[in-house]
């Protein structure tokens, strides 16, 4: 955050959040696509939340936001368990739906999505071949080496919370 008032930032910040939490914003994802990349915004979302949150005054805002944030990956756990293709559960965007998991489960302490989020990691940690790929990102041709980079990032910061 920038030098000054660390709480106004912060409110600032939050009452934005909170804009999108008291829209229900991306809860009617329309495609399967939307629904495969959406963990990317709630980890977005959820990460930028858990900067500010110790510098907000704003309760209400706080508890909205992280409602909004624990109904949409309610929703993302069930899309991945049942009706994600098969393929796409073994790589990158299953990898940045468990960070969307593992941010909002350290905003709310909520342990079925702590515990889906770790669930998540591992099964996609388990399908890394001898030499450290991971097959589903290997399957890219040319550009397999960003693919796999781009798992690599919310594997570790993940991990990490």
């Amino acid at each position: 955050m920038v030098e000054g008032d660390d709480d106004a930032d912060a409110d600032c910040v939050l009452s934005r959040i909170a804009d999108w939490a008291r829209a229900d914003a991306l809860s009617d994802l329309g495609s399967d696509a939307a629904r495969l990349t959406i963990g990317s915004r709630i980890a977005g979302f959820g990460l930028v939340l858990g900067q500010v949150l110790p510098a907000t005054t704003d309760v209400e805002a706080a508890d909205d936001a992280r409602l909004w944030l624990t109904g949409l990956m309610t929703d993302q756990m069930a899309f991945w368990d049942n009706d994600a293709p098969p393929g796409a559960r073994n790589g990158n965007l299953r990898a940045w739906a468990a960070l969307g998991g593992a941010s909002v489960a350290a905003l709310t302490d909520d342990a079925a999505i702590r515990d889906w989020s770790a669930a998540s990691i591992t099964h996609v940690l388990c399908t890394v071949a001898p030499d450290g790929s991971i097959p589903q990102e290997m399957i890219r041709g040319r550009l397999a080496l960003s693919y796999q980079l781009h798992a690599i990032a919310p594997l570790v910061v993940s991990s990490l919370l």
